[in-house]
């Protein structure tokens, strides 16, 4: 997930230039570890064929993991690669302190922000208030499993830009969806 440095492509456009097939983004909040282990989660299939995005649905759906479909593959790739940023946001609240209060109305304030860049990208509005957004969003913002909440957090209490995060590294210099959102709003003059 995520946008190419530079185009400010989604990853979806990217595998369909390089196969020249149509792909399906698959998003949601859902960590591996928890599906694994049968944990009810709900996902979102995104593609502009409804027949591709149903597939996708069938190929996935079990007992504990429920599939929704969409035809807007724009809002679920970039509510799932710009809910990072604010995540990051809501671990630095916490690190520095801040309660309860003030991660809701970052949190409220961060999602009207992403719904308001990618509809300028041609997302539609409803589509951020989903599973792809809205719910990964949540789970990104309030799990100790996050890395961008826990790096977030690290970042708040004073630490270095350059964190070591469980068994990852995150690189403040290094996160390029933040380079490219200013990219973006200066292109759109939204900023």
């Amino acid at each position: 997930k995520g946008l190419e440095n530079g185009t400010h492509m989604r990853m979806s456009q990217i595998v369909a230039e390089v196969t020249g097939r149509e792909v399906v983004a698959l998003t949601g909040p859902s960590h591996a570890e928890e599906v694994a282990i049968d944990v009810p989660t709900g996902l979102l299939a995104a593609c502009k064929n409804q027949e591709m995005a149903e597939f996708v649905q069938d190929a996935f759906m079990a007992d504990c993991l429920r599939v929704y479909t969409s035809p807007d593959p724009i809002g679920a790739e970039l509510g799932a690669a710009l809910k990072n940023v604010i995540a990051l946001c809501a671990g630095c609240c916490d690190g520095m302190g801040y309660g309860d209060n003030t991660k809701a109305a970052l949190i409220t304030r961060g999602m009207a922000e992403i719904t308001r860049l990618g509809v300028a990208m041609g997302a539609e509005a409803e589509t951020f208030s989903g599973l792809s957004c809205l719910g990964d969003l949540t789970v990104t913002c309030m799990s100790p499993r996050s890395r961008n909440h826990r790096a977030g957090i690290l970042i708040g209490k004073g630490m270095s830009a350059v964190i070591d995060v469980g068994c990852c590294c995150f690189d403040l210099g290094n996160n390029n969806c933040l380079l490219d959102i200013v990219d973006i709003l200066v292109f759109n003059n939204q900023f």
